[in-house]
């Protein structure tokens, strides 16, 4: 692995897991050092990370980029376009072999009730987007993935809201399963909506987010 993506995979973990926290200041120099690299590979890393709109540059100054509830709003008005006509979609084309795989997983989590967000849980949402063989659909939201996981972290901090989208993630697993594109779709949308309201709740929203 080169360092540049050394530098970004450091600098992205740091961020979706709110290690840096919105608004701190991100430099070359500081970057650099801590993690013993010249400037070209830091700077790679500072390119890709303002791409995804994790960091923003104004006057050559990079921050961790904040999160207002008109960017939830917006990242979960693409997702509730998309992700309920892909959980549809991929009905006739996903291995059930995968769905009844991530299907196992998610029970033992449910069965461990855990309360903790951890990218395994968003596994189903990849294998739906990546069934639907729609090379443009998976770029989008390949680009807003780490927007998304992002903000997932940070259910964790809403009491039983990990529990809850795993239940929901079971509905869209059952429907996929049974073949019910419309039921899937349905699933999805109600799950997504789901997550959009509690992280949009005043209380929660400061909470997770202050600076």
């Amino acid at each position: 692995m080169n360092s540049g993506q050394v530098a970004y995979d450091y600098m992205r973990s740091a961020i979706c897991k709110a290690y840096l926290k919105p608004g701190s200041p991100v430099t070359e120099k500081w970057l650099g050092e801590h993690l013993k690299m010249s400037r070209t590979p830091v700077r790679e890393a500072m390119i890709r990370l303002a791409s995804d709109g994790l960091i923003t540059v104004i006057n050559n100054r990079a921050t961790v980029t904040t999160v207002s509830p008109v960017d939830i709003h917006e990242i979960f008005q693409l997702r509730l376009l998309l992700e309920p006509h892909a959980a549809a979609m991929c009905v006739r084309h996903v291995r059930k072999e995968d769905i009844m795989e991530i299907q196992e997983l998610t029970k033992k989590s449910l069965e461990q009730k855990k309360q903790t967000y951890v990218e395994d849980i968003q596994d189903l949402h990849r294998i739906i987007i990546g069934a639907t063989g729609n090379k443009r659909l998976t770029k989008i939201m390949n680009n807003l993935n780490n927007q998304i996981i992002r903000l997932l972290n940070a259910l964790g901090d809403i009491p039983g809201r990990v529990m809850r989208s795993l239940e929901e993630h079971m509905q869209i697993i059952d429907a996929i399963l049974a073949g019910d594109a419309l039921m899937a779709g349905k699933h999805m949308q109600n799950h997504i909506e789901s997550i959009m309201k509690d992280l949009l709740t005043a209380d929660n929203f400061l909470y997770i987010f202050k600076e």
